[in-house]
């Protein structure tokens, strides 16, 4: 009998733990999709998957090692300074506003295409940015903000 409850407690260890990393990662989903992110992969564990379904734009899904998570929001991170100038913009955009446009795609609600390359360094180097759907209001050209 001892032996059962040892293998009970720890799969009882391990769900709580799975369960920790699912509420940790909702509080990087929920934020990214309230303020018009993008949320292509919401994942507890790592390596291959073992589960996964998609259900609109998200794929939710569950890996064989479960030691950690995450969520992969679109667009979220700017290119660095060193891929900024690979960067193309509108060919109808004047080079004064290109730095407004690269802003413009950081405010929530547009949607950007990311062209990324994985470097020899193991870090992911942004190849290319779009802009498909800008959040700027006509009216003002400010940022479309609630309060």
């Amino acid at each position: 009998m001892t032996p059962l409850l040892y293998l009970l407690g720890v799969v009882v260890f391990v769900l709580a733990i799975l369960a920790s990393i699912g509420l940790h990662e909702l509080g990087h989903m929920i934020p990214a999709k309230a303020f018009g992110g993008k949320v292509t992969q919401y994942f507890i564990g790592f390596g291959p998957t073992i589960w996964s379904r998609q259900k609109g734009e998200t794929e939710y899904g569950v890996k064989a090692i479960p030691v950690g998570g995450y969520v992969k929001i679109v667009g979220m991170l700017p290119p660095d300074k060193e891929h900024q100038a690979k960067v193309e913009y509108d060919e109808d955009v004047p080079a004064a506003e290109r730095s407004s446009k690269a802003e413009e795609a950081l405010v929530p609600g547009s949607e950007v295409r990311v062209t990324a390359e994985q470097g020899s360094d193991g870090e992911w180097h942004a190849e290319r940015v779009e802009i498909l759907k800008s959040a700027k209001t006509k009216q003002s050209g400010k940022a479309a903000t609630s309060s």
